[in-house]
């Protein structure tokens, strides 16, 4: 109960925008990946709301293996008294997983023959977002790329 979460300064945490909608997702940097807030993944893809109007987050991360979710605090509000906000990350596998469900709650009744075609697209959907995301971040930390600098991501300002 004495451990500590990871936290991430607001200069960290990059948004850009989801390909389909246009919703920001934000994102980290950590040991080499990227790590994705999972409730902007899930509100992205359109996930199922509870009564209550929000997306259920848990639930939606039942389909994401332990070692690709990890709790983390992001600053969300610099300067205030509460700054950090809890959120939940997810992994480049982990997002390709929420892709994965999302696909699946869109088309519930894929034909059995047509699942190698479906896996090879989510697989395939979540690395262009990865490789897309990744580059903006390499070319922002390096300078390299001519299309990845004026794309560059911003830092989050707000929660």
């Amino acid at each position: 109960m004495g451990w500590a979460l990871e936290s991430f300064e607001a200069d960290t945490v990059f948004r850009l925008p989801w390909p389909e909608t246009g919703d920001e997702v934000r994102f980290v940097e950590r040991a080499g990946g990227l790590w994705f807030v999972a409730a902007d993944v899930c509100r992205s893809l359109r996930f199922t709301l509870n009564r209550a109007g929000a997306i259920n987050v848990t639930q939606a991360l039942a389909c994401v293996g332990p070692d690709d979710k990890m709790l983390v605090r992001l600053e969300t509000s610099p300067g205030t008294f509460r700054p950090f906000t809890r959120y939940m990350l997810v992994s480049e596998a982990g997002l390709e997983a929420l892709v994965a469900e999302g696909l699946a709650r869109r088309a519930p009744a894929v034909d059995a023959v047509d699942l190698p075609a479906v896996a090879r697209l989510v697989r395939s959907a979540a690395r262009n977002l990865v490789v897309a995301l990744g580059g903006r971040t390499d070319s922002a930390s390096h300078g390299s790329g001519e299309a990845c600098r004026k794309a560059a991501p911003r830092p989050a300002v707000g929660g």
